[in-house]
């Protein structure tokens, strides 16, 4: 007898230092790419998860894949959206941002995001299609 196999999902997992870093979470071609302080990690795994650790760390989600994780830990973290353009553009993928036990920072940044006006959907804990776990 031949038993199929269980649906298997790739996980990639990107360790960010203890100290304060700068994270950039982007696609390029549709592949996701994370880069922590100046190296630059690529994966065609179809989910992405981002330890932040420890520190006061800058989170950039400038484009990412559907279902990542930002896990931040320990430290004053500040995860911006928007990229250095100040447009958010469509709807966002949907991501899971953990936050630490201090204090962190969510900053949507649509500064430069058209004549219109929008409306963004907030919930305790979602805020557009982003959940916010603590």
């Amino acid at each position: 007898m031949i038993e199929a196999l269980e649906d298997r999902r790739m996980l990639a997992v990107f360790n960010a230092s203890n100290g304060a870093d700068t994270i950039r979470l982007y696609t390029v071609g549709g592949v996701p790419h994370v880069m922590i302080n100046g190296s630059v990690q690529s994966t065609t795994d179809t989910s992405v998860r981002v330890n932040a650790m420890g520190g006061d760390d800058d989170v950039h989600m400038i484009d990412w894949a559907p279902g990542t994780v930002v896990d931040l830990g320990a430290g004053w973290n500040q995860v911006y959206y928007g990229g250095s353009n100040q447009i958010l553009f469509g709807e966002l993928p949907a991501a899971t941002i953990i936050g630490g036990p201090d204090t962190d920072d969510v900053r949507f940044h649509d500064n430069n995001g058209g004549t219109g006006s929008r409306a963004y959907g907030i919930t305790p804990t979602t805020i557009l299609n982003q959940t916010l776990v603590n």
